[in-house]
């Protein structure tokens, strides 16, 4: 990371994980005017197995989320979303934060993946494995989806849904974008948002956004 993250231990801990599970990043979106939390955004290229552009919070964990005292395990979260490898102003490695990431097209991922990041600790709530976040309208005009799914993140390796740092145990989840049908059968079957990521898997989504992908509701 930077100079400003040169004493954080913490955030060198989930560096090390990242580089561990998905190597090098390309680079970093650093966060420009920091609250309370500081979430940097951490691109990894896509690699051999793995088609697509990774990004990765560094900083929701600074802050525990307000979860039920039995579940204080689950008190440390960040996340992760994938894009495609042409992804506009992220291609080649290189974040275009002055030309095409400033087209709310290309930056809507990026902006739901910030939102959510801090959504636990300006709501003093918690996200965890199935939970289902709805926006109330689309991301985007251009995409069908208006939930976000917090999932394990399909298509990489399962071990990189466990950090350890100095602060404890962190939890890395994926955020999925999902259809106004898929988030009602989140909420209409028996195992609830389980059945809707086993169907997710199955059809073989991955953490990668997919605007044109079909609903598995």
């Amino acid at each position: 990371m930077d100079d400003l993250r040169a004493g954080d231990l913490h955030a060198q801990a989930l560096m090390g994980h990242l580089a561990q599970h998905l190597g090098e990043p390309s680079t970093v979106l650093a966060e420009a005017v920091p609250d309370e939390l500081r979430i940097d955004l951490v691109v990894y290229p896509p690699a051999e197995g793995r088609p697509f552009v990774t990004l990765a919070t560094v900083g929701m964990s600074a802050l525990p989320m307000h979860v039920p005292s039995e579940l204080e395990d689950r008190a440390l979260q960040e996340l992760l979303i994938g894009l495609p490898a042409d992804w506009p102003g992220l291609a080649d490695g290189v974040a275009d934060i002055e030309g095409a990431l400033q087209d709310d097209a290309a930056y809507w991922p990026i902006r739901l993946l910030k939102g959510l990041a801090r959504y636990p600790r300006r709501s003093s709530t918690w996200v965890s494995w199935g939970h289902t976040i709805p926006s109330g309208s689309r991301f985007h005009d251009d995409v069908p989806f208006s939930t976000a799914l917090v999932a394990p993140p399909l298509g990489l390796p399962a071990e990189v849904m466990t950090a350890h740092t100095p602060a404890g145990r962190v939890a890395y989840l994926a955020v999925v974008p999902i259809t106004d049908a898929e988030t009602q059968l989140a909420k209409s079957t028996e195992r609830g948002s389980d059945e809707l990521i086993d169907r997710l898997e199955a059809a073989g989504v991955t953490i990668a956004v997919d605007p044109g992908r079909a609903s598995v509701a």
